[in-house]
């Protein structure tokens, strides 16, 4: 189980430290109209579609202590995105592996 589902979030089906439950809702606008729209109900999460500023398919919860959305990644990305995951993610032993073949270049 993942670190979020166990993490502050709670087991699902449980209210976590966020106090939202179940399935987010969708929220068809941008991050910056979620944050603002005053008529958005705090204690659900949120999955942004039809946003201009990249985070379409991003899940979006209420932080009651820092009084501020924060972005929990995609919504059960299917996959990994080309080109996001650095050299410092890659197990030891494929870093190990690799660094002799890219000259000592970690950025790739």
């Amino acid at each position: 189980m993942s670190d979020v589902l166990r993490g502050s979030l709670g087991f699902k089906g449980e209210k976590g430290e966020t106090g939202a439950v179940g399935t987010p809702k969708v929220y068809k606008g941008s991050f910056e109209e979620l944050q603002f729209d005053s008529g958005v109900d705090r204690n659900f999460h949120y999955v942004i579609l039809n946003s201009k500023d990249g985070l379409n398919g991003h899940w979006f919860y209420y932080d009651k202590e820092l009084d501020v959305w924060l972005d929990g990644g995609l919504y059960q990305a299917q996959g990994i995105a080309n080109g996001s995951v650095g050299f410092e993610k890659l197990s030891k032993e494929l870093q190990e592996v690799l660094r002799p073949l890219m000259g000592g270049n970690e950025d790739g």
